[in-house]
């Protein structure tokens, strides 16, 4: 009687479990203003601890801010025919890890357009032929969630995680006609964010209600034994 009552009281006990939970964000960068492409920053984050198994990592959220700077030089060489050029200036900004798993990429980029007149005899990137552009920049956010059970794994733990972000210049011209120069010098930065959301393990807890039961049901059965006793 005693082993039923028992089991019956212990399927009244409630699991209880956290909602999501986040952790600070984390930010690093390049350590500089800007760095001439193509570069290789190693950027080292904190560990997510799971407090000895009491929580755990559901998710990662990343964001990456990349900026570009560009000083562009073009000079069309015909005597014959002007050219249209059209340019697309990009970076390329990829974080990735240790063992080359890519987690988020951002493209800075610029475009535009330039009319240069056939050659004007002489070529120092300026007057009807030629065109520079000292110092342009553009910037690109990017934001990506991962819940991918091998990269959480990557993140948690009591240390840190050293990561890599990677710059490189994706530059596209488009000649209409001419014979033209073209010279780019390409600078970047990169800003990393790393926040991690998690949850705490669910925890079983009785009812007050049912502890009184359970409590009453002892007293009983007590009684009980006492009058067969007597």
């Amino acid at each position: 009687m005693l082993k039923k009552f028992v089991a019956a009281v212990t399927f009244c006990g409630l699991s209880f479990a956290s909602q999501a939970a986040l952790l600070p964000v984390q930010i690093k960068d390049i350590g500089e203003a800007y760095k001439a492409t193509d570069f290789t920053a190693q950027l080292n984050f904190d560990q997510f601890d799971t407090l000895g198994g009491t929580r755990y990592l559901t998710k990662i959220h990343f964001g990456l801010l990349g900026k570009t700077l560009k000083r562009l030089e073009l000079e069309n060489n015909s005597v014959n025919s002007a050219s249209d050029v059209e340019v697309d200036l990009q970076t390329k900004l990829i974080l990735r890890t240790a063992g080359g798993i890519e987690l988020i990429t951002a493209l800075p980029k610029w475009d535009d357009v330039y009319n240069l007149a056939i050659f004007d005899g002489a070529a120092d990137f300026n007057g009807s032929s030629g065109v520079t552009v000292a110092s342009r920049g553009a910037e690109k956010r990017e934001d990506k969630t991962i819940t991918l059970q091998s990269i959480l794994d990557l993140f948690s733990g009591n240390g840190t995680i050293s990561t890599n972000l990677f710059g490189s210049a994706r530059d596209l011209f488009n000649f209409g006609g001419g014979n033209v120069t073209s010279n780019v010098q390409t600078k970047a930065h990169g800003t990393v964010y790393v926040q991690y959301e998690y949850q705490t393990r669910p925890t079983t807890v009785s009812e007050p209600g049912t502890l009184a039961v359970f409590g009453l049901g002892l007293a009983g059965l007590a009684l009980r034994a006492r009058r067969r006793q007597q």
